[in-house]
């Protein structure tokens, strides 16, 4: 991590004194032992970077001259993947709703889209029709279970047999329409290596199942991969972490298994976020004031649990106290202290019960912020801090700009 002379440089130059670095370098480490642990087994593998993830413009950038796949969710993402130049052609469009406008737009220059729900076949019949001359190439959204505790809502159940078939026959009944992918994704704690094997196998049989007409072009399974993290940070769950290499190296073998002399092997993608960028980027923030309130000290941070646990989540994340030279006279061996952010809100809490040495002044350090922490925080009370570009343990630019007013209200009226 920085320390303390680096992080004053950059508060006093940017006027901040809470921020995010990024690191791309990490981010190209990530992403290549992936796609080789992938490849060292089957060759026709691709990455898919999800954007909802972390859509850094400048992680974006990476991914795409790297040759991912832009995976987005949203217009925002697929009109910011084409705004930093990535071609339509690849970009794997998911999402439970999509709007008519962006349908056609996606159907027109080749993305690849996959089918969520039933209101989308209407839509894209009127594209077929409209389009006659123009091949459409589409994948299906897979909905079979998974975690028996949890009934995911995305995709088409595969056990209403009937009404898929009906769906895929519709569609190829147009002759410029042709079902060339299956897709899944579940939004689950269930990560382990072997629930990554179920998942291909299954969506291996459902295209023997439902497409026994078609040629099968890409098998997506989707995201949800644990990424990098330090033992502290492993210690918090109650499973075994598998590493990147672990999965890209069994799902590679099995997919080579499955298709062994396959006359056209289909192409594996993979949609990973959090793995490609869980460890790339970290967080700091300021210790402004320390009080005691009936016998409990608490101090107060520059920065929020928006920034750290995005999802509101209880469990402590490790930390880093980055001490300010020269202040020990003031430092005392605190007890359960409560570290607070800046916000009304009364459990904004960026970590419950410290123990250890912190003063007024020093600097907390998180790492592992890559996940959902600049794409969830919202403009409330404080505005999004800016994020450093890194390399080395050298600050070499700046990645986003320190937000402002005009941010944030230029869409009101005034």
């Amino acid at each position: 991590m920085l320390n303390y002379q680096q992080i004053i440089d950059l508060e006093k130059q940017y006027r901040c004194n809470s921020f995010y670095t990024c690191n791309p370098s990490q981010l190209q480490h990530n992403y290549d032992t992936f796609l080789s642990s992938l490849k060292k087994y089957y060759n026709n593998s691709a990455i898919g970077y999800s954007y909802k993830t972390n859509y850094l413009p400048l992680y974006c950038k990476y991914v795409n001259t790297w040759g991912g796949y832009a995976e987005v969710v949203s217009e925002m993402e697929y009109l910011l993947a084409l705004k930093i130049g990535v071609s339509p052609y690849n970009i794997i469009y998911n999402r439970p709703y999509k709007t008519y406008e962006s349908i056609f737009y996606a159907l027109s220059h080749d993305s690849m889209l996959n089918i969520d729900s039933v209101y989308e076949v209407k839509i894209i019949e009127e594209f077929l029709k409209e389009n006659p001359n123009k091949l459409v190439k589409l994948g299906i959204r897979c909905n079979f279970e998974l975690d028996t505790h949890k009934i995911s809502r995305f995709g088409f159940d595969i056990l209403q047999e009937e009404n898929l078939l009906n769906i895929i026959q519709l569609l190829e009944s147009y002759p410029n329409c042709k079902i060339v992918g299956l897709h899944c994704h579940f939004p689950t704690v269930e990560r382990t290596v072997d629930s990554y094997l179920f998942r291909l196998e299954k969506l291996v049989q459902i295209s023997k199942q439902f497409l026994k007409n078609s040629t099968l072009e890409y098998i997506d399974i989707g995201g949800g991969f644990f990424g990098n993290m330090d033992e502290k940070l492993k210690n918090l769950f109650s499973c075994a972490i598998p590493s990147i290499r672990d999965y890209g190296e069994a799902i590679g073998k099995k997919m080579a298994e499955i298709f062994y002399k396959h006359p056209a092997p289909p192409q594996l993608i993979i949609e990973p976020g959090v793995a490609l960028v869980g460890d790339t980027m970290c967080f700091y923030t300021k210790i402004i004031d320390i009080k005691t309130i009936r016998g409990k000290s608490i101090a107060l941070c520059s920065g929020t649990f928006h920034n750290v646990k995005p999802n509101g989540d209880i469990k402590n994340l490790s930390i880093e106290i980055i001490q300010q030279p020269d202040n020990d006279n003031n430092r005392i061996n605190n007890i359960d202290m409560d570290i607070a952010g800046y916000t009304c809100l009364e459990y904004d809490y960026l970590y419950k019960n410290f123990s250890g040495r912190i003063s007024i002044g020093d600097y907390i350090g998180y790492k592992n912020m890559g996940s959902y922490s600049i794409v969830f925080k919202p403009p409330f009370i404080n505005l999004s801090p800016p994020i450093f570009e890194e390399k080395n343990q050298s600050i070499i630019g700046v990645a986003r700009k320190k937000e402002n007013i005009e941010d944030v209200f230029n869409s009101y009226v005034i």
